[in-house]
């Protein structure tokens, strides 16, 4: 995902020109993170991960977002499909 997340601001910042060479270039990785000053891609999906934990343990114990996160995985696909549907009805 950064590396599409990288190929998108190449895009919008565009190349730049290097007074040394004398020549258009690409920005690197880090002058592309010098520049846009925000977050990372991964680093937003881990910080709403992050959050959605955190607001399904604060639900009740009866709700199904909390169920599911702490239902036992060991068991086979076929019985966890199952036991959710069961649950649900």
């Amino acid at each position: 995902m950064n590396i599409f997340e990288r190929k998108v601001y190449r895009r919008i910042l565009g190349p730049v020109y290097d007074n040394k060479k004398e020549n258009w270039r690409i920005l690197t990785n880090k002058e592309i993170y010098a520049r846009v000053k925000k977050p990372t891609i991964i680093e937003k999906v881990r910080l709403n991960r992050l959050c959605w934990f955190g607001h399904v343990q604060r639900m009740e114990e009866n709700r199904i977002p909390k169920r599911v996160l702490y239902m036992n995985w060991e068991q086979q696909d076929g019985e966890v499909d199952q036991e959710i549907d069961g649950k649900m009805r």
